[in-house]
């Protein structure tokens, strides 16, 4: 019992280290290859912490790279692991590849939620795309929030869509 615990907080303190060390791109990568060499291994929760710390600094691309290494090591990946994987390929532009991961997620297990929707509705430039997608996620069952509300009508007024209501 005492070892488990005492990987489970060397792993805790490696993940706060990746969240502190901010300012230092290569210090992220380097710290988590050395926790590979070390033998941590990490669960989900762990992978999705580095997944968007990662992500943030060194971008999609190595996300995505890190995403499939998850995988091939045994690790299954949950709602929030495809939610920080769409919400970085929807802010760098790669509409395409997330509507992909949005379309495979069911066939893995893994249904997409509003996060994973609001991941989309935060980029998308074209009114008649959001439009769908929002038809899309209430056909799907996915209740919208209050915030996708706001979030919608701040994009379509931003569009001009209720100047004429003025």
């Amino acid at each position: 019992m005492k070892g488990v615990l005492r990987r489970t907080y060397i792993r805790i303190i490696y993940i706060w280290i990746l969240y502190v060390s901010r300012g230092n791109r290569g210090r992220r990568c380097k710290l988590y290859k050395e926790m590979k060499k070390k033998g941590i291994v990490l669960d989900v929760v762990a992978y999705n912490t580095v997944l968007h710390v990662i992500g943030i600094s060194e971008g999609v691309d190595v996300s995505i790279t890190l995403y499939k290494e998850m995988i091939e090591l045994g690790c299954k990946p949950n709602i929030v692991t495809y939610n920080i994987i769409v919400k970085f390929l929807c802010q760098s532009g790669r509409f395409r590849l997330a509507y992909v991961i949005l379309d495979q997620m069911p066939e893995k297990g893994c249904f997409p939620n509003v996060i994973t929707y609001h991941g989309f509705f935060g980029c998308l430039e074209k009114p008649k795309e959001m439009l769908k997608l929002f038809d899309r996620m209430i056909e799907s069952g996915v209740r919208p929030r209050m915030d996708t509300y706001v979030m919608l009508l701040r994009r379509f007024g931003r569009w001009g869509f209720f100047v004429q209501c003025l």
